[in-house]
Order: C-alpha cells, then sequence, then structure tokens
C-alpha cells in the first residue's frame, strides 16, 4: 500500500532510519516486524513492535515508519483503515 512500491519502502526505511550509535557498533543486522494500521486519510497509527534486532533499532525503525503516508484500502468504492503487519530489512552500519 506505499505509494512507490514495497522496495522503495525497504530501501527508504533501510537508509533513512538513524540507527542508535549502539547497533551501528555492533553492525546490527536482520529485520523489524511491525504491525501497524492504514486510516482513510493515509496516515497510519497503532505502530506497534512484533520482532525486533535489538539496541534500540526497532524504535527507530518505527519513528520512522510514522513519518510516512501509505495508499489506503478502498472497499466497494469507500476508503477504510486496513492492518498490516511488515517485515523491514535492517543493516545498521
Amino acid at each position: 500500500f506505499y505509494p512507490k512500491g514495497d522496495q522503495a519502502l525497504y530501501s527508504y526505511i533501510m537508509y533513512n532510519t538513524k540507527y542508535p550509535e549502539e547497533s551501528i557498533k555492533k553492525y546490527a543486522e536482520g529485520s523489524v516486524s511491525l504491525s501497524f494500521d492504514v486510516l482513510p486519510d493515509s496516515s497510519i497509527s497503532n505502530v506497534k513492535i512484533i520482532s525486533d534486532v535489538g539496541y534500540g533499532v526497532g524504535d527507530a525503525v518505527k519513528k520512522q515508519l510514522e513519518k510516512l503516508k501509505f495508499a489506503p484500502a478502498i472497499m466497494m468504492g469507500v476508503k477504510v483503515k486496513s492492518s498490516l503487519i511488515m517485515d523491514f530489512p535492517i543493516k545498521a552500519h
């Protein structure tokens, strides 16, 4: 539901997240899973970390994601709230 596509979203998150210093020192890699709602106005809410690589990376990814807008789901021609779970690849170095 990200307007530029999933690959653009993953790249944006990976390269624009301000990773905590400790995660950079430890070369943290893996993925962060987040659940969130996309509202009819394209904003997101209720972001929750499902899994994390540690060192504060999950919170950093959550903060970056909360800045974005997503295309809302459409049901019978009406924009509706939808719930998503996404895994974001992480390379903090």
